[in-house]
């Protein structure tokens, strides 16, 4: 699962182009789907060869699709805007997690105070919500 904070959100809006891979390792796809960012690759210990076709349309959907292709763990370092794809890290121990086999409860908390939702709307003949006219009024509410 990859989460993003707000400094990193703005790597995704870059639009993309179809693209096709040759037996090509990870870190092309990477490249491509990073350029005309502020971004770039960082480590990449992956080092399968794939040949495939990405017909997605921004680049943090072209990096899912070199992680499920590749493998890896994906992770971004807003900090220094690298992404890296590392081989798989820990080893599996045989031990079982399941609930009420062997724990009594389980509880996770996430902070969603720095997650961001931003949508992409693409209609027929190319439209986008740039090329829409709209309008909307904010209205006070009433406690």
């Amino acid at each position: 699962m990859i989460f993003h904070s707000k400094q990193c959100i703005n790597m995704i809006s870059k639009e993309t182009v179809p693209i096709g891979m040759h037996a090509d390792t990870a870190d092309v796809p990477m490249a491509y789907a990073l350029e005309g960012t502020d971004w770039s690759v960082g480590n990449v210990t992956v080092r399968t060869k794939r040949t495939w076709q990405s017909t997605e349309k921004n680049a943090l959907s072209i990096l899912r699709q070199v992680q499920n292709i590749h493998g890896g763990d994906l992770i971004f370092d807003c900090a220094n805007r690298l992404v890296h794809l590392l081989t798989f890290g820990g080893t599996d121990s045989g031990v079982l997690f399941a609930y009420r086999k062997n724990m009594k409860s389980i509880q996770r908390v996430v902070d969603t105070r720095s997650l961001v939702t931003r949508l992409y709307a693409y209609g027929r003949d190319g439209m986008t919500f740039a090329s829409m006219r709209y309008s909307f009024r904010l209205r006070p509410r009433s406690l």
